[in-house]
């Protein structure tokens, strides 16, 4: 079978909540009142379900820009994708999961996020923007805390080193706070020798890796914490 990561095109993902507290370490809690940017969304619920927590939650992605009708179409295509990828190979670090359990949770977060895309539709203004990186529609320091997810290392065969650099630069000029992006590695490596051009690129702020352990999958993967370095 034909790995994904090696097809020449990048898949849209629906994770649940629960995947992003593990993912990017976050704390329920402490989200009310910051404006969040996830950014790629995919069909993820987390914007919905940080706006119950009190956060002024914002998903961007190219996905988006498609005809309404046409989005659970796409994202089912490339749930099929992700899961014949995940439970092909153990060794790649994902579970073998024959019930497909973790999947139709996948599938549950798409449907509550489609159910806000056609609100948003309705309504004519929401959370949901079509945009994608390295150039995003949003004054510099939006936000609080910006969470990336499954598209900088990930595809790293498919953007190149200047895509990274540049990625990176437009998520820091649009976050006040924190940048968290997962995972570092790719599937069954060690963290990415971009880190290393990165943290070159970017000599006023901090690069922290953390453990992040997500219940699907055997090894755990780090996050990248990006903060402004004091002082700059």
């Amino acid at each position: 079978m034909t790995d994904h990561l090696s097809t020449p095109r990048i898949y849209h993902s629906a994770r649940t909540w629960r995947d992003y507290q593990e993912m990017f370490l976050i704390d329920a809690g402490a989200l009310k009142g910051l404006r969040v940017l996830d950014c790629p969304a995919g069909g993820s619920d987390f914007t919905a379900r940080a706006a119950e927590c009190g956060a002024g939650a914002v998903a961007v992605d190219p996905l988006y820009s498609l005809e309404l009708d046409t989005i659970p179409a796409a994202l089912a295509q490339d749930q099929e994708h992700l899961n014949a990828h995940a439970t092909a190979d153990t060794s790649r670090g994902y579970r073998r999961l024959p019930d497909r359990g973790v999947f139709d949770h996948w599938s549950m977060a798409r449907a509550r996020f489609e159910a806000g895309v056609e609100q948003q539709s309705h309504q004519g203004a929401g959370p949901y923007v079509a945009a994608q990186l390295p150039e995003l529609p949003f004054q510099d320091k939006a936000f609080d805390l910006t969470l990336s997810g499954f598209l900088l290392f990930v595809y790293a065969g498919l953007l190149d080193e200047d895509f990274h650099v540049r990625a990176v630069r437009e998520l820091l000029r649009v976050t006040r706070g924190e940048v968290r992006i997962h995972p570092v590695e790719t599937d069954g490596a060690e963290p990415t020798a971009l880190l290393t051009t990165l943290a070159s690129a970017f000599p006023s702020t901090v690069f922290e890796l953390r453990a992040a352990s997500v219940s699907n999958r055997v090894k755990p993967r780090s996050t990248l914490i990006l903060r402004p370095r004091e002082g700059c």
